[in-house]
């Protein structure tokens, strides 16, 4: 569980965040690791959105191989990352597939809810004989969303 963005939290939501039994002061080691204020001045409000849990991210597609004219859709699904948190993704540059493949340039957003985003690649009938071609989707976590 993250903590949360707003509202208020307490040394309490810190030790369940931290899976501690007993009493934890906010300036002690633990802390000091979950918040990322290794020294000096340490409040409450540095606890707002940190996780002592590392988040994963695994991008999947409906299909292995597609052919002209298919819409490939993907599924982001995630574990410990908060709903709402804002991803964007976009095709690597360094993709084999060229422009004609693609509807406009494949890029776009996702809000991740309950650990899951779905989204949509549309590829074009370029009325070019090529052989295989394969392409990348990369994910990106935009700071500061939810």
């Amino acid at each position: 569980m993250t903590l949360q963005y707003t509202g208020p939290i307490s040394l309490n939501d810190i030790n369940v965040e931290l899976v501690l039994n007993g009493l934890i002061r906010l300036s002690g080691t633990p802390c000091r690791d979950l918040l990322d204020v290794p020294i000096g001045t340490i409040s409450l409000s540095n606890a707002y959105g940190k996780s002592r849990r590392t988040s994963t991210y695994r991008l999947n597609a409906n299909a292995n191989t597609v052919t002209e004219r298919d819409v490939i859709t993907f599924t982001v699904i995630t574990t410990n990352v908060p709903n709402y948190t804002l991803l964007h993704w976009m095709l690597t540059p360094n993709s084999v597939a060229n422009s004609v493949d693609f509807t406009g340039i494949p890029i776009g957003d996702v809000r991740i809810v309950n650990n899951r985003a779905v989204f949509t690649l549309s590829l074009l009938e370029d009325m070019l004989t090529e052989g295989l071609e394969s392409f990348t989707i990369s994910l990106y976590e935009i700071l500061g969303t939810p």
